[in-house]
């Protein structure tokens, strides 16, 4: 069996990181529980343990294009 690597601000999984993906970001960051079938390792951009608003942020500028 072999695993697919974590894309870093992937939260759903789909090999891409779009907006929906900051989007799942911030709804887990609120309410961990609210929000299944994502992976908060990948939501953990950086690298920090936990899910917040930077992680957003970061995810949301890579969606963009923008880094």
């Amino acid at each position: 069996m072999t695993t697919s690597p974590i894309i870093k601000g992937d939260a759903n999984g789909d090999g891409r990181v779009t907006l929906i993906d900051a989007i799942l970001a911030l709804r887990y960051s609120v309410n961990p529980a609210d929000v299944g079938g994502i992976n908060p390792i990948a939501c953990d951009v950086d690298e920090n343990g936990s899910v917040n608003m930077l992680d957003v942020l970061i995810i949301t500028r890579i969606a963009m294009a923008m880094i």
